[in-house]
């Protein structure tokens, strides 16, 4: 036994079970700190479900490593979703990272299928083994970077804080990639499906790359709308990509009454949804406004 890396590892799994209380009463968050010192791969459980984590990419696990998901209000959300209906045909993560979602969603009985979209190799090493941990076998995870089109573009494939890279921000010494889009992956039409993106600032550019996937199917969409998204974007330019019909809704996040709910204030936003009025989400997505 390494004492050290147990060490590292015990201090990380520590401090990410009191994060959320450092961080409320002191505002501070040093839990990368302790995950960088992870040096070889671990199995880690949240909720059941086995994680694996790669060291290349183990700051992605700020949550994790301490037996909670990092988004426990987009969960709550997708888990209340998946209850209101017999079966979903389809769900899709676009910035799949190290597989939370990716796992979560193939583990439940109400997915048929899972497609996770994820450019960076060490995350997306990270997501396969997790699968493979849980024995799904409904789940295929692609390295791909989505957009509006094909064309070559730099993305930082590094592993520290891979959950922030973004084509949109990539070096000049970044790897040179190959886009694609959601209309090039996915043909399904007439199917009950649920989008996820997280893309740093690009989520409008990877909608507009799936305007068909999108018409023809009416997906229920959580897409990423914080500080780093509100740069490159508004929520008017996702009005403007979207069909009509399409209404927006904050996902209150956290603790107390941030539960994972949904409701209309978009001042201040981390997740927001994009549910269609003609589409089978409609009713339930009302039903979960506060």
């Amino acid at each position: 036994m390494d004492i050290a890396e147990e060490f590292w590892y015990v201090s990380a799994f520590i401090y990410s079970r009191m994060n959320p209380f450092i961080l409320r009463h002191f505002g501070v968050d040093k839990v990368g700190f302790f995950l960088r010192k992870i040096k070889r791969p671990r199995k880690v459980r949240v909720e059941g479900l086995f994680f694996q984590v790669e060291p290349e990419v183990s700051t992605c696990f700020g949550r994790i490593i301490g037996g909670r998901f990092n988004e426990e209000e987009t969960h709550k959300l997708l888990r209340r979703i998946l209850g209101s209906f017999d079966k979903i045909d389809l769900f899709v993560d676009v910035g799949a990272n190290i597989g939370e979602f990716v796992v979560d969603m193939a583990a439940s009985d109400k997915i048929k299928r899972v497609i996770g979209f994820e450019p960076n190799p060490y995350c997306v090493k990270s997501c396969v083994k997790s699968v493979e941990h849980n024995g799904l076998a409904n789940v295929e995870v692609r390295q791909t970077v989505l957009k509006d089109c094909r064309e070559e573009v730099r993305f930082d494939t590094s592993g520290d804080n891979a959950h922030l890279h973004s084509f949109l921000t990539a070096p000049p010494e970044a790897k040179v990639m190959y886009t694609s889009t959601i209309d090039d992956e996915i043909q399904e039409s007439n199917v009950k499906a649920v989008v996820l993106m997280d893309v740093e600032g690009a989520e409008p550019l990877v909608m507009a790359g799936g305007r068909n996937f999108i018409k023809a199917n009416l997906p229920f969409i959580i897409f990423e709308y914080n500080e780093v998204s509100r740069v490159h974007f508004s929520l008017d330019d996702v009005r403007s990509v979207l069909p009509p019909g399409y209404e927006i809704y904050r996902l209150r996040m956290g603790e107390g009454s941030l539960d994972g709910f949904l409701d209309r204030s978009l001042a201040q936003t981390y997740n927001c949804v994009a549910v269609h009025k003609d589409s089978p989400f409609y009713k339930v997505a009302q039903s979960l406004v506060r």
